[in-house]
């Protein structure tokens, strides 16, 4: 028993070091074409203010992958029956003698409809933040097109193709560290929930449960756990950004 544990922790270990050294390759590559991209935008003279719509615009992406990062770490959490400590503050055994199993049924819908607006509060944010956005580039390059003449719209077109590209790449990169980090907050939280099952404290989870309502039952936690997974359905309001054009 000691040598399995011995080699899943040697093939976990292994696992999450080749995971980190071909993230950071990978990182290191996308930051250097970043600045290749940068370094070509650079070279059509963009004005002072023009600098600086795009830095707003780079800024107000950046803000809105941070909201998209909260809620990747939030739906982790909603995966791993790891909720922070606002939703499982109250624990159920407080109230079971009064309510019996009525207290875990309206515990749960409590839980489920705070759940429910926390995350339509994070789609209602990320969806402000992509049409501020896509107004700024629009706004952008409008005002180029108003400044060219002629014979340059066809260099204008080129720079908001340029900049389009950055911005993806930008934007991708982000993305990619942010599956990154998703990825050891999963581990994390899976080792935690590992221990927590060790723990007697007893909460009421938002999936649905199987509840007993019976003097005597021949189940024990483990197996009506076992029965509750095939009702694991909880409703997300994932909606993604159209960050990738």
């Amino acid at each position: 028993m000691t040598d399995q544990k011995l080699k899943d922790f040697v093939r976990l270990h292994h696992i999450d070091l080749v995971r980190t050294v071909n993230y950071q390759k990978n990182k290191l590559k996308d930051i250097i074409y970043e600045k290749r991209l940068f370094n070509q935008l650079s070279c059509y003279h963009l004005t002072e203010v023009q600098y600086q719509e795009i830095n707003r615009i780079i800024t107000m992406r950046k803000k809105q992958l941070m909201i998209f990062e909260d809620l990747t770490i939030f739906e982790q959490r909603i995966l791993c029956h790891s909720l922070p400590k606002t939703f499982d503050d109250i624990s159920i055994a407080t109230y079971q003698n009064l309510f019996g199993n009525e207290a875990n049924k309206i515990m749960q819908e409590l839980k489920r409809r705070k759940l429910n607006d926390q995350l339509k509060n994070y789609e209602l944010k990320l969806q402000n933040y992509e049409n501020l956005y896509q107004t700024e580039i629009n706004i952008f390059e409008s005002k180029l097109i108003q400044t060219s003449v002629n014979h340059q719209h066809i260099q204008a077109d080129i720079l908001m193709t340029l900049l389009k590209c950055y911005l993806s790449h930008y934007t991708n990169r982000l993305i990619r560290q942010i599956r990154y980090k998703e990825a050891c907050v999963h581990v994390k939280l899976v080792r935690q929930q590992r221990r927590h099952l060790l723990s007697k404290q007893q909460i009421v989870d938002v999936y649905p449960q199987i509840i007993a309502d019976v003097p005597k039952i021949s189940l024990n936690r483990i197996q009506l756990d076992y029965l509750s997974k095939s009702g694991k359905s909880i409703p997300f309001f994932y909606t993604i950004i159209s960050i990738v054009n």
